[in-house]
């Protein structure tokens, strides 16, 4: 035999049968529309030029063939940010080049960007490794063109690559030598003791503030306590005068 439901616990199950449906029907259409939307962000995030691009990860055999290797600072762009005009800062390969050169992180001629072409940042350093040998430098995202610091020196991995171990430098190059990129003068101002110093003053003087508006506020409220209490006082003094009085003049009239 079958239990008999009473009538609340058959409504309770025919809203269960009901309302289950539409959640897990829900809940598929979420999971349907989250897989090709992660796989849509993984293929994204992988840069589409990468893959036209010849294997360029392996930076030392990139150094070993390219016939110029310098660290340039970008002082100014064009184009999108394809055309920049850099100062030479390093010179790690090739001929002896000239203060200023332009590379071109894409073709000067189109007016739109290329899925291969470079952006570069005014301000930073990057170590150009551009795949021709004169200027202008022609460089995109198959190069093994990156940011870069100069150090002045090559670092001991790179040095057979590009046949030599000390940099050379073009002329005007001193004020380059200590430029810092654009990362790297975030992270200094986020490391000033000044910076820090400031915040926490600033912290201090808000949490100051807020103790002081409370406790002015409770001080409001107690000088107005004060100042009604001494109404009551005074007039409970006077009714108690007038009950005393009443009392004198009902004993005086007996």
């Amino acid at each position: 035999m079958c239990p008999r439901l009473s009538p609340r616990q058959g409504q309770l199950a025919d809203v269960t049968s009901v309302d289950r449906t539409p959640i897990v029907v829900r809940r598929l259409l979420v999971l349907l529309l989250l897989v090709p939307g992660f796989g849509l962000a993984v293929v994204g995030s992988s840069h589409p030029a990468r893959a036209a691009c010849a294997d360029s990860s392996n930076v030392v055999d990139a150094l070993t063939q390219a016939e110029v290797v310098f660290v340039g600072l970008v002082t100014s762009v064009a184009s999108d940010d394809r055309i920049a005009l850099m100062q030479v800062v390093e010179i790690w390969k090739g001929p002896d080049l000239q203060p200023t050169v332009k590379v071109h992180g894409g073709d000067p001629h189109t007016s739109t960007a290329g899925p291969e072409d470079r952006a570069f940042e005014v301000g930073r350093t990057y170590l150009v490794v551009p795949s021709n040998g004169s200027p202008p430098f022609e460089d995109s995202l198959c190069t093994a063109t990156m940011p870069y610091r100069p150090t002045g020196s090559i670092p001991p991995e790179y040095g057979p690559a590009v046949g030599a171990f000390e940099v050379r430098y073009a002329e005007d190059t001193d004020a380059a030598l200590e430029a810092p990129t654009a990362i790297e003068s975030l992270a200094d101002l986020a490391n000033s003791p000044a910076v820090w110093v400031a915040i926490t003053g600033v912290f201090v003087l808000g949490i100051g503030f807020v103790f002081y508006r409370g406790g002015a506020k409770r001080r409001k409220g107690q000088m107005t306590q004060a100042r009604r209490k001494p109404q009551l006082r005074f007039a409970s003094m006077f009714n108690q005068s007038r009950e005393q009085r009443l009392r004198k003049l009902r004993s005086r009239s007996k």
